[in-house]
């Protein structure tokens, strides 16, 4: 027979049971929640399509990761790391930390940069409004700053720099660019640019986009534009010139943002598109002979006989 204390007793090991599925519930909810938060706080947002970047590790440089839209992808360039952001127009290399409602989940000191500051001798980003020189915003000294002919033969809009017509735009004389290269024995020469047209030089004669060269048939190391297609060159061997030549198997798109990049080492050559290797040259490639006096040089030789018609938004190189 049950009696209403055996009745009671029941009754409060149901309540009991029960509160424990509750609170279990709610732990279960408050892990989940807090899974949840720890997944927004690692999310990552491309600042120019606003989408997000997956797998990015949050750490002293991203080592990994790509994004839906644009292709977020990290490349090993020479001896440094860099962030490539292709199909979606260009922006810098930077990323922001978004949790999904929009707020910051990240103080902006903890995101991932996207850009390693190892190694980086020379950075033009072209911020500038107006006026006749582009400043090395890079942390090597001294600082690198590119000067034009004259006024008004450039245009600054937007983080961006576009000549006008033949100009020459070029650094002084035996920078230390060419000597930081020599001593380091690697180097990595990239620039994110807007070609105007889709065909610019000629067959054997290409239009230099950057560099650090002397003329036409002198050059350390150059990214140039030979007919449609894209072209890197390193000084390795004797040929002054920096050949042979490293060509791109794609034809330039017009009007399109792109990230070109030549890198060289002890072992290999590579030309570099949108973050893709285009070009691989594997036999062992020491720097050959480098000039120190060579300027640093964009959109035009030295002497200023092949220009190339375009935009800049960001040049730089790394040693």
């Amino acid at each position: 027979m049950t009696t209403p204390a055996m009745r009671a007793c029941r009754s409060r090991r149901t309540r009991s049971s029960r509160n424990e599925v509750i609170s279990r519930a709610r732990c279960s909810r408050a892990a989940r929640s807090q899974v949840i938060s720890r997944a927004r706080r690692r999310r990552q947002i491309c600042v120019i399509c606003r989408l997000t970047v997956i797998s990015v590790a949050v750490s002293a440089v991203v080592d990994r990761g790509w994004h839906r839209s644009c292709r977020l992808t990290p490349v090993r360039v020479g001896f440094a790391w860099l962030v490539w952001l292709a199909g979606c127009g260009f922006h810098g290399t930077e990323v922001t930390s978004r949790d999904a409602g929009g707020s910051d989940a990240i103080p902006p000191d903890m995101a991932p940069p996207g850009r390693t500051r190892a190694g980086l001798i020379g950075l033009w980003s072209f911020d500038e409004l107006d006026g006749t020189t582009m400043n090395d915003t890079s942390d090597a000294a001294p600082r690198v700053p590119l000067m034009v002919t004259a006024p008004g033969m450039v245009t600054f809009a937007a983080g961006t720099m576009t000549p006008n017509g033949i100009v020459v735009i070029a650094s002084a004389a035996a920078p230390h660019l060419d000597r930081d290269v020599k001593n380091a024995g690697a180097v990595t020469l990239e620039a994110w640019v807007k070609p105007a047209v889709g065909q610019q030089g000629a067959a054997g004669q290409p239009a230099v986009v950057a560099g650090l060269d002397a003329s036409v048939v002198s050059r350390n190391i150059a990214l140039l534009q030979d007919g449609m297609r894209w072209v890197g060159r390193v000084r390795t061997t004797p040929d002054v010139n920096g050949g042979p030549d490293l060509t791109s198997t794609a034809d330039v798109s017009a009007g399109a943002m792109t990230h070109v990049a030549v890198v060289a080492d002890a072992t290999q050559r590579i030309l570099y598109v949108n973050g893709r290797p285009d070009f691989v040259d594997t036999a062992p490639a020491p720097l050959f002979s480098w000039d120190m006096s060579y300027r640093m040089v964009l959109g035009n030789e030295p002497t200023p006989n092949r220009p190339w018609s375009g935009t800049f938004a960001l040049v730089a190189i790394y040693a």
